[in-house]
């Protein structure tokens, strides 16, 4: 028997070993928007994030190495790119990445959205917002894929606020809803902004997997005490 117990701290190493491996993340796509060029004068757009790439594209877990910001649902403003070019977006609309979620992973897209430009002005009087999330369709908000969008944390136009925010979702519910892409979303395209100067402004967009969990440290310990209640 003490043969037995002496390999219990050695099988308990191993599966927090195990367990702590399990829980390390990967990064599918990244972009601090510090290389974007061409920076837009004003007026109806002339430039947007259409085409350009990500600081980090990864072909694991259900990104592509090879993708660019879509044009799907950009629309009117002064554009996607900061107009003083200080490596942010300035996005009058939805923008998404293409994506295909992987089962047996947990998947968080984050951003940081400040509105302090606007200094509590609501463009359009309508209370609108963005919010980061997944889709099925590139589309601004009209209620769809509600279940995969963070409706729990809009950042609104006149919330006068830096904010960062930070959504999971299981591969298992994203694939349910037969997601293609993740991003952010607005419900009230072409006004966020008030001018060339005042933007709303979105910096370190991510999106992130780790492997959920098959082995955790509290079942260790169950089987520890059933081990040595044994003895």
């Amino acid at each position: 028997m003490k043969k037995h117990i002496a390999t219990i701290p050695r099988v308990f190493a191993a599966m927090a070993t195990f367990a702590l491996a399990a829980n390390a993340s990967t990064v599918i796509y990244f972009d601090d928007f510090n290389d974007q060029q061409n920076v837009n004068r004003g007026g109806p757009y002339t430039q947007s994030l259409h085409t350009t790439a990500p600081t980090i594209r990864s072909g694991l877990l259900g990104g592509s190495a090879s993708a660019t910001w879509l044009a799907g649902v950009e629309t009117g403003g002064w554009g996607q790119r900061d107009i003083a070019d200080s490596n942010v977006a300035t996005p009058t609309s939805s923008n998404f990445l293409t994506f295909t979620p992987v089962s047996g992973y947990d998947y968080t897209v984050q951003m940081t959205v400040d509105t302090t430009v606007l200094g509590g002005a609501d463009p359009g009087g309508t209370n609108s917002w963005f919010t980061v999330g997944f889709t099925s369709t590139q589309h601004n908000w009209n209620g769809a894929d509600g279940g995969t969008i963070d409706t729990a944390h809009l950042v609104r136009y006149n919330s006068n606020s830096v904010v960062t925010i930070t959504y999971t979702r299981s591969g298992d519910d994203l694939l349910a809803a037969g997601i293609n892409y993740v991003g952010w979303i607005t419900d009230n395209a072409g006004a966020p902004n008030l001018n060339g100067s005042q933007q709303v402004k979105i910096d370190n967009f991510s999106l992130t997997a780790v492997p959920e969990p098959a082995v955790t440290l509290l079942g260790g310990l169950g089987l520890l005490g059933i081990l040595r209640r044994r003895r």
